[in-house]
C-alpha cells in the first residue's frame, strides 16, 4: 500500500514538472548596456529668446511645431538646425582665456535657449556678446565653462515669420492657362483661347500672353509678413453683411441706438460719451464716411492724433481707429459698473 502511495506521489510530481516545462515564462528583455540614459531621452521642447522675442517649439508625433499656434506651417528645418546647434555646444572646445563672465557679456544675459527632453530634464544655455561670428555661451549650473558657438545668435534672431514654410504658386505657362482676366479700376479685359490662338475683343494677343505668363511664372512668395492677424477672432465674432448701409443705420436708430460716425470734423473722443448703446460707423481711410452716411448718423467723433500738438498726420489707419474707439467704449462701460 505504501509503495502504491509513493508511486502515485512521484507520478503527480512528474506531471507537475512536465506542465511547468511546457509553460513559457515572460521575461523582460535585457536593456542594451551600450545605450546611455541621455540617448533614451528625446528632445521634445525647445525655447529660445533673443532678449525681446521668445519662441517655443514642441515635438508632437514626430514633427516640430510652433507651440503658440500649432496650425502655423512651420518649416521644421529651422527648428532642427537650432536643435543640432544646441546639442553640439558642449562638444565644442571651451574658451580657455581666463576672464570674468562680464568680459563675455554673460554677467546678466537676457538671451537664452532651453532644451527639455522626454523625461522632463531641462538644460538652459545663456548667450552673451558676439565675437567673430560666434556668441559666447555658458550652461546654467556650469558658469565656469564658456563656449564660443557659431551660428546660434542668428538662429534665435529670426522671427516666426522667417520660419514659415511658404506655399508654392502654381506654375503658369501659355499652355496651361485656360483664361485670363485683367482688371484695372472699373475696366476689365478677359482673354480666352480660340482655335489655338488667344484673343481679346477679337484681336490676336497670343504673343503678348506668352510674355505675360512668362512674367507671372517667375512670381513666387518671398516672405510672410503676418499670420492670422485677427488671431482667429474673425471666426468667432458675429458678423452681419448688409447691402444698404443707409437702411441699416436707420434700422439701428429705430432700436434706440445712438450712431456715431468717425470723421475729422467730429467732436474729440475725450469729450464724447460712448458709454451707452452706441454704433460706430467708419468710412474709407482717404475720404471717410460719405455725405449721406454723415447725415444719417446722430453725431461725429474724431480721434486727435496728439491733442494740442501739430503732427502733420491727419488720421489713423481705419482698423487702428476702430480698435481705439471700441476700447474706449469698453473702458467707459467698465468704469460705470
Amino acid at each position: 500500500m505504501k509503495t502504491r502511495s509513493v508511486c502515485a506521489l512521484l507520478l503527480a510530481l512528474m506531471l507537475l514538472a512536465l506542465a511547468g516545462c511546457g509553460k513559457k515564462e515572460d521575461h523582460p528583455q535585457p536593456e542594451d548596456p551600450n545605450v546611455t540614459q541621455e540617448e533614451k531621452a528625446v528632445p521634445v521642447h525647445l525655447v529660445c529668446s533673443n532678449g525681446s522675442i521668445t519662441l517655443r517649439f514642441s515635438l508632437e508625433e514626430g514633427h516640430w511645431l510652433w507651440a503658440d499656434d500649432k496650425t502655423f506651417p512651420l518649416d521644421e528645418s529651422y527648428a532642427l538646425a537650432l536643435l543640432e546647434t544646441v546639442q553640439g555646444i558642449e562638444s565644442l572646445p571651451p574658451v580657455t582665456t581666463a576672464a570674468q563672465l562680464a568680459d563675455y557679456g554673460l554677467d546678466s544675459p537676457t538671451k537664452y535657449v532651453t532644451l527639455t527632453d522626454s523625461q522632463g530634464a531641462s538644460v538652459t544655455y545663456r548667450l552673451g556678446k558676439e565675437s567673430d561670428g560666434s556668441v559666447y555661451v555658458y550652461r546654467e549650473g556650469a558658469e565656469a565653462t564658456v563656449y564660443a558657438v557659431p551660428d546660434l545668435l542668428g538662429q534665435i534672431g529670426r522671427s516666426i515669420y522667417d520660419m514659415m514654410a511658404l506655399p508654392e504658386l502654381p506654375q503658369l505657362t501659355a499652355e496651361n492657362v485656360t483664361s485670363l482676366t485683367v482688371t484695372a479700376g472699373e475696366s476689365t479685359l478677359t482673354l480666352t483661347p480660340a482655335e489655338g490662338a488667344w484673343t481679346a475683343d477679337g484681336r490676336d494677343v497670343t504673343d503678348q500672353l506668352a510674355d505675360l505668363t512668362a512674367w507671372l511664372g517667375d512670381m513666387h512668395l518671398a516672405a510672410c509678413v503676418d499670420w492670422r492677424p485677427s488671431a482667429g477672432a474673425a471666426a468667432r465674432l458675429p458678423v452681419a453683411r448688409v447691402s444698404n448701409l443707409a437702411q441699416a443705420i436707420r434700422t439701428i436708430k429705430e432700436h434706440n441706438i445712438f450712431v456715431y460716425c468717425a470723421d475729422l470734423g467730429g467732436a474729440p473722443l475725450a469729450r464724447t460719451d460712448l458709454s451707452g448703446p452706441v454704433a460706430l460707423v467708419l468710412g474709407s481711410e482717404g475720404g471717410g464716411p460719405s455725405a449721406l452716411t454723415r447725415k444719417l448718423c446722430d453725431a461725429a467723433v474724431t480721434l486727435e492724433m496728439a491733442p494740442g500738438q501739430s503732427t502733420g498726420v491727419d488720421s489713423y489707419n481705419v482698423s487702428v481707429a476702430a480698435g481705439i474707439l471700441c476700447y474706449d467704449v469698453l473702458r467707459r462701460r467698465t468704469a460705470k459698473k
